[in-house]
Parts: C-alpha cells; structure tokens; sequence
C-alpha cells in the first residue's frame, strides 16, 4: 500500500455469518444500535476520549480520521475528545470533524508511552474514572471507566503476520498481552473484518470475547465514483495492470511478475504492471531480478508513492488492480480500486474474499493461471468489463465513513450509558 493509505473507514458487515459460539456472543444488556438514543438521553453530556496518543500517519491515524469524520453528527450528547502526540494525525483528526476538541501531548514512543500514557491523560484532562475509552488494538493502561476497543491489528493474533525480529520481541509480547486482556476487559471489542474476529477467537479460543462486532474498512467522502458515473474508456485501459503493494513477502508480489510473463508470452509487448508503493525503488530488487530472468523487466514501471489525484489518475488507465497477497486483515487497497470502477482481482484467502464482496473477482492461492485468465477476459471484453466495474462501484457504495461513525458512536453511547449502573 502507498505510504499514507486514504481508506480506513467501517460499515456493517455485509457478509453472511455462522452464529457465533455462545462464549463470544454480545452481552443481551449490551444493545448496541438500538440503545444509542435513549441511553445518551440519561447520560446527557458524557466524555469520550480517543486515545490516539501512538498514532502515527499511516493506517492507524486514518482510522481515527474516519471516526472522527464519520462521527460528525452522531451523538451529540457526548463530548469528544482526542488526544495525540504527532502533528499530522492532530491535524487529520481536527480537519475530519471542528467539533472534537484535540490535543497533542509530547508522549515519546513505543512501550515507553504504553506505560506512561494514563498519567499523561490524567495530567492533560484530570482524573476522570467515568470517563470512556476508545483504543486501538489494547485498552488504555490504567484506565478505570469503560473502553471501547477497535482492533485493527492481525500480528496480535496471528504472530507469524508480522515483523518480529527478536529485538521487536520483547515489545510484541507486551502488545500481545495487551490485546489479550482488552478482549475480556473492554466493554466492546470492534474489529475490522470477520476474518480478524476468527483470529481472535482461533488464537484464544476458551476466552469469552466482551461484546464482538465486526466493522469494515471503508472510504474517504469524495473518492469513490457514483455508481451510475462514467467512467474511463475501456480502449485507454487495455494491457495495463495496477498493483498497490509493498515488498513484505506475504504480499507475494512474484506471482504478480510470473502473471505479467505469462501474459506477455501470450501477447508479445501488450502488457505492462505499475506497482505503487511507498517503499523505495530497491526494496522491489528481488521481483525486478525476477522479471529480468522473465524477460519482463521493460514491462514493469515503479510508480512510488501516489497522492489522491495521482492514484485516481492512475486508476483511470488501468483494466484492473491485482493483489497475491497471502495475508489481510482487509484489503482496503482492492477496495479503492473498485469505488474508482476498476475491477481487483484478488486471492481467495484471508479477508479477501469479505473485501471485495460477493461477485468479487478471486483465485487460489499462487495462481498464475488463474490470475491470467481472468484479467485477459476483462481486457478482451469491454461488455464484461463494464458490468465487473458497475457492480464494483455498487459493492463500495456500501463502505463509507459515515456508517462507520454511526455504527462505532452507537457502541461508545452504548459504554457511556453503563456509566454509573
């Protein structure tokens, strides 16, 4: 993904789910949506802290900028107020909604600010043990009122995921933990997609989760193309691939150069995959000296980092987005992609298949036959491609920030009216 992804929203989940074991299902007295109105009533003005003091730019900030924007107008009888410790994510929180009262705190970094953090609330806001919580990941440490958590995080529960070298080590397990204990010690636990709730549950599975629900990755007001909008002649987007990517190697981006061979041995010269990405030109050295030994290195262009107006501009020259990735806890990226009337092409594993919805284009795991078939039909029949685009745009329609404002504020006004009881 580039460097600063736009997309960090939520909505219901759309999907179709087996009834949860009765360990992990919500508490009757927890009601959730329904309770919202008539609690906060009782409540009056309640405060509300989002505790984004480890956020830095990048998914995790862009989730508090989503529930910040996607809150405008939600629950009005709660105060709001956001602590950071990064100037970028101050001003994304106070730009997505005026009405939320920011501060950036100097809070330092890592486990340091993990152990420090409650003092520095206390000492920024005073002691307020009714106050309620929402979290990334872990409850605030030290907290007394109830905590909101919003899990966004797959290394807390499938560890090989991640990055852990054995200097992270120390600092994962503590993370670990935290999360551990926020499944039974917050009031709600959200997650991000079913797929990282299954995590979860699969990591832990003899503790009782407080209060699961599950809210998807949406996006930004204003990116996505209406369903019924024009898009891009099919003629102009013809041999070209997009993939959104990075080089960690659960991204599997060298079956995406195998793809691109394939097709280029099918139809000599016709085809080019642009790779965007945040990371520099030498992270990507090992798929270019596989391209190389493909004879494709000539078909491949490293686009770097792309702004808003940059992607969609990119977008607007692609026949589609394709991803191997093995491992996702969503992927927002195909997302996008698909808000913009591009078709994504993904793999049938992970969250996938609940990112890109039911007539979502998938193959197996590793599958370069499939990958290739598969793009060639979107490229050689525009009636195909119009109708995967249409239906691409109707699916993202359903993802937008303000479901997800709505539908997180309903859980916090849900914790807010436990306050005193």
């Amino acid at each position: 993904m580039w460097s600063q992804p736009m997309v960090a929203a939520v909505t219901y989940s759309p999907c179709k789910r087996e009834p949860r074991p009765d360990s992990h299902r919500p508490n009757p007295a927890f009601r959730g949506v329904f309770t919202f109105t008539t609690r906060l009533r009782s409540v009056m003005t309640q405060t509300v802290l989002f505790n984004a003091l480890a956020a830095r730019p990048g998914g995790g900030a862009m989730v508090w900028e989503a529930l910040a924007a996607g809150g405008r107008g939600h629950g009005s009888d709660l105060k709001l107020i956001a602590l950071t410790s990064h100037g970028q994510v101050c001003s994304m929180i106070k730009e997505a909604n005026p009405a939320i009262e920011v501060r950036e705190l100097a809070a330092g970094s890592g486990i340091r600010s993990f152990t420090q953090e409650q003092a520095l609330i206390d000492e920024a806001l005073g002691p307020d043990p009714n106050r309620v919580v929402v979290s990334q990941n872990r409850m605030t440490r030290g907290s007394a009122g109830p905590q909101v958590v919003l899990h966004i995080n797959l290394s807390r529960y499938q560890p090989g995921s991640g990055a852990r070298g054995w200097k992270q080590r120390p600092a994962e397990l503590i993370r670990d933990r935290a999360a551990k204990a926020a499944l039974t010690g917050a009031a709600a636990n959200i997650f991000e997609s079913n797929f990282l709730l299954d995590a979860a549950i699969g990591r832990y599975p003899n503790l009782s989760i407080n209060n699961p629900s599950v809210a998807h990755v949406g996006l930004a007001d204003g990116w996505a193309l209406p369903v019924d909008a024009p898009v891009a002649d099919h003629d102009k987007r013809r041999g070209r691939l997009l993939a959104i990517t990075s080089p960690q190697p659960h991204k599997d981006n060298d079956t995406l150069i195998r793809v691109l061979a394939d097709l280029n041995r099918a139809e000599p010269g016709s085809w080019t995959l642009a790779i965007c990405s945040g990371r520099e030109a030498a992270a990507f050295q090992p798929q270019l000296d596989l391209a190389e030994s493909l004879g494709v290195r000539d078909s491949i262009e490293l686009l770097g980092f792309l702004d808003r107006p940059g992607l969609a501009a990119e977008l607007d020259r692609t026949v589609a987005v394709v991803s191997a990735s093995k491992v996702e806890s969503f992927c927002s990226v195909a997302l996008e992609s698909m808000a913009r009337g591009v078709p994504a092409v993904v793999t049938n594993l992970a969250s996938m298949p609940e990112s890109v919805g039911p007539d979502g284009l998938l193959v197996g795991e590793g599958d370069v036959d499939g990958f290739v078939r598969t793009v060639q039909t979107l490229d050689r029949d525009p009636a195909a491609w119009a109708d995967r685009s249409a239906e691409a745009r109707r699916w993202a329609a359903t993802m937008t920030w303000d479901r997800f404002g709505l539908k997180v504020m309903n859980i916090v006004g849900d914790a807010a009216g436990t306050v005193g009881r």
